[in-house]
């Protein structure tokens, strides 16, 4: 049991370290742009709330994920984090642009004429790819038909797509 403590709060140890490093490397590169200084009380603060969060969590044995979703919480709501953090999204708010490509294939034809017609299965394949400069969030494409005949999966969830990447 106590060998099982020590690998967790080794563990622990070295996610508040990585953390704090991350933490470190955002706010200066957020403090070059906004010409703010970030002061070290407040990393320390932000690196050591997490070993309350997560001696709780693992002696619960919940999921990392939970700890970091309340660790999240708690570093958005402390009022400095957010005045340095909101100068940040001001200055780096970009927008994106999505180029969507639309094929199918009409492979169950018998000669194939890249037409689809009466009693053919065909496939559609949608390509997305992001040219702006910001992230699309929760992208989900909607597909309307007014023909009874044809019948398409309604709505399907992408989710983000990063600036330069493409999905299919």
């Amino acid at each position: 049991m106590c060998v099982s403590y020590i690998k967790h709060y080794e563990f622990l140890f070295e996610c508040i370290y990585n953390l704090n490093n991350r933490l470190k490397k955002h706010i200066f590169q957020i403090s070059n742009e906004t010409n703010e200084i970030p002061d070290e009380p407040f990393l320390s603060m932000v690196t050591l709330c997490i070993l309350p969060i997560a001696t709780k969590y693992f002696s619960d044995a919940q999921t990392l994920n939970a700890v970091a979703i309340e660790l999240h919480n708690k570093i958005l709501s402390f009022q400095d984090f957010n005045s340095i953090s909101d100068n940040a999204r001001m200055l780096n708010t970009a927008l994106s642009s999505i180029d969507l490509t639309i094929l199918f294939s009409d492979i169950t034809s018998i000669i194939p004429n890249n037409c689809i017609d009466a009693g053919e299965l065909s496939k559609l394949y949608i390509k997305l790819t992001n040219i702006g400069k910001g992230t699309a969030f929760d992208v989900t494409i909607s597909i309307n038909n007014n023909d009874k005949q044809i019948t398409f999966t309604k709505n399907v969830q992408i989710d983000d797509v990063l600036p330069g990447e493409t999905k299919k």
